[in-house]
């Protein structure tokens, strides 16, 4: 399964070549919040709002060494992947910046 996980361009830049990723908020909730692709657009639209200076990480789940949940912690219905470790690089199979998008029409 692909997740996404989305950060600022500039963070990213500074840890593309560190062998794990751990993100922003590994350390203050204890898991990098992630997304499924066909939940990108409100996640933008709702925790992104403007911002532009963003790149979106496509992560291979069957690659991650931490674990994985699907989760909603504010007590909705709609269930978010979340990464409680850091992300190894095997697992980050490729990365697109703002605008860009796939194959899918997705981005």
């Amino acid at each position: 399964m692909i997740i996404i996980h989305i950060v600022d361009s500039e963070t990213w830049e500074n840890n593309r070549g560190s062998s794990q990723y751990f993100g922003d908020s590994l350390q203050s909730q204890g898991f990098i919040h992630c997304c499924l692709p066909e939940q990108i657009d409100d996640v933008l639209k709702n925790w992104f709002p403007g911002r532009e200076d963003l790149t979106f990480l496509e992560i291979d789940t069957k690659e991650l060494s931490s674990r994985l949940e699907f989760e909603n912690l504010e007590g909705g219905e709609e269930k978010f992947p979340h990464i409680y470790g850091p992300i190894n690089n095997r697992a980050i199979i490729s990365w697109y910046p703002f605008g860009k998008k796939d194959d899918h029409g997705k981005y």
